[in-house]
């Protein structure tokens, strides 16, 4: 039994070392040895050993991926030649293999190019792996996170990370993260437990979503150490990452896709990404996606982030249809995604979508009006780290085949509100006309906004200083409110260019009845309970 092999030239130069632990924890190694007969030195062989070797045969027992019941199995490397002049090749047969199915065997190559030396690029042991078992062969990496089409082509380099990308890749490909992210190559590797891991001087792969792993599952975690797997996405296409929406001829596909459903078929509720037409060209530069877990395959979380330094990359939009007619209820700009799949302690299959709002001003138009918003100021949410804008923030779980939506939540800095105020109607002008015409604008400074869902789940308002509800209406009635205490309200008239402005102290406007609020205690204050103790109302006074 070895912890460790090592290849050495035929002048001891050590050119691969591999540890027992990157085959599992309870892996070791057999080492077998064939000789040929040394050519005389007048044939060019070599001095001084009649024999020389011509096979060597490193055996790998209870080798096994990282899973709570790991089946083990058995992995034979090959190091040949026909005599000794002829170059080294090395070969791979793994019986035992994840499904429990048939030997996979390995393509021999020449050792000097799956090390890629004397100028040779590195090149990786490869295998073809049939339809019927490519998904069984996944799963033992990530469970059901990941999926594909075609037939695959297995590989294993020399840092024993191992790839797999579809063997062709027009007509086959890989999915992950139920929104079919399609991608042509994964890579993935073993990542260690232990803080000395990295005590080799090997560069820790950075894992993109470590604040999703459950606690019991964390590295070091006093009820479970064990290894886990990192697998890192490559090969995304421009024209087919997220499913396609529109083809416009001559220009880029439109790609997009809904997030998550609610309600029912009398009245629903869909919210739904748009990327913009110069997203495409980007992704295969921006895009970074990852799945890993830390022992359990079924616990995998897989992810991706779009990010474009800021710049807009879509918009995400709420929408309801009732009795077959579809309503816009809500666009927002944003210019970064995030999506993080995975499984809850409860076993619900969570997906969590978070999107950075537009840092510029913009319009979001509402049934309650159009409020100029853009994103908040980057806090940090606890010492030590980094800032972080508040994001839109989406949450589903899976019934079935379908997502369903859970939350949803977007805040915002506001900075202006378009709300009709009441007008005075009644008696009749001198000019005949009866009543009067009045533009209202709000305007808000260091002001903050939370769009909800009244139908789902809604974040706490926290500091925010209005609500304003979109989509289906929950089960109690559920008012916008704006306290402004940082509004500034500004009355046009056009007739006799009358212009007003106001400031507001303890009040909240309540939508959609336009009534002001004032708030006992002398501080207004926003609540989305509807259990919670409402303020005294006062009707506004008519403009």
């Amino acid at each position: 039994m070895r912890d460790a092999v090592a290849l050495l030239d035929e002048d001891g130069t050590n050119r691969m070392t591999w540890p027992a632990r990157e085959f599992g924890e309870k892996a070791y190694f057999e080492i077998g040895r064939a000789s040929l007969r040394a050519r005389p030195a007048s044939q060019g062989g070599g001095a001084g050993e009649a024999y020389r070797p011509k096979t060597w045969t490193l055996t790998v027992r209870r080798a096994s991926l990282p899973a709570p019941e790991a089946k083990t199995f058995t992995m034979t490397f090959v190091i040949d030649r026909t005599d000794e002049l002829a170059p080294w090749t090395i070969a791979l047969s793994s019986d035992g293999w994840w499904d429990g199915g048939d030997a996979v065997p390995f393509r021999p190559i020449q050792v000097a190019s799956f090390l890629g030396l004397d100028g040779l690029s590195e090149q990786a042991l490869t295998a073809e792996i049939a339809e019927r078992r490519a998904g069984r062969i996944l799963r033992g990496f990530f469970g059901p996170r990941i999926e594909s089409s075609g037939r695959l082509r297995l590989m294993l380099s020399k840092d024993l990370s191992w790839r797999v990308e579809p063997q062709d890749a027009r007509t086959g490909a890989l999915y992950m993260l139920h929104v079919f992210l399609t991608f042509r190559r994964l890579t993935v590797r073993r990542i260690l437990s232990e803080p000395s891991a990295a005590a080799d001087g090997r560069e820790r792969v950075p894992l993109l979503f470590d604040a999703e792993a459950p606690a019991a599952s964390r590295p070091g975690s006093a009820k479970r150490r064990t290894d886990g797997l990192y697998g890192i996405v490559h090969g995304i296409a421009a024209d087919d990452a997220f499913p396609v929406l529109e083809r416009p001829p001559g220009r880029p596909a439109i790609l997009g896709f809904d997030l998550g459903t609610a309600g029912d078929p009398g009245a629903s509720l869909a919210v739904s990404l748009r990327l913009n037409g110069s997203v495409p060209a980007i992704l295969a530069g921006k895009l970074q996606a990852a799945l890993r877990h830390w022992g359990d395959p079924q616990e995998t979380v897989a992810g991706c982030i779009l990010s474009c330094d800021g710049k807009g990359i879509g918009t995400v939009s709420v929408a309801t249809r009732e009795n077959g007619r579809r309503q816009d209820e809500a666009t927002f700009p944003v210019s970064s995604l995030e999506i993080v799949r995975q499984r809850r302690s409860d076993a619900a299959i969570v997906t969590r979508f978070r999107f950075r709002p537009a840092t510029k001003e913009h319009q979001v138009e509402t049934r309650l009006g159009g409020f100029i918003v853009a994103a908040l100021p980057a806090l940090s949410p606890r010492p030590g780290r980094a800032p972080e804008v508040a994001p839109i923030e989406v949450v589903t779980h899976d019934e079935g085949d379908e997502r369903r939506l859970r939350a949803f939540g977007a805040r915002h800095a506001l900075y202006g509100a378009a709300v009709p105020l009441p007008e005075r109607t009644g008696a009749a002008e001198p000019d005949g006309s009866d009543g009067q015409s009045h533009t209202a604008r709000l305007d808000f400074e260091g002001a903050e906004v939370l769009f909800h869902v009244p139908r789902l789940v809604s974040p706490q308002p926290g500091s925010a200083d209005a609500l304003i509800p979109i989509g289906l209406p929950g089960r109690e009635p559920s008012a916008g409110e704006i306290a402004l205490d940082r509004a500034r309200l500004t009355v046009l008239r056009p007739t006799d260019l009358l212009a007003l402005k106001f400031r507001f102290a303890d009040l909240v406007l309540t939508l959609p009845s336009k009534r002001i609020v004032v708030t006992r205690g002398g501080a207004a204050s926003l609540t989305n309970n509807p259990a919670a103790p409402r303020p005294v109302r006062l009707r506004a006074p008519p403009l």
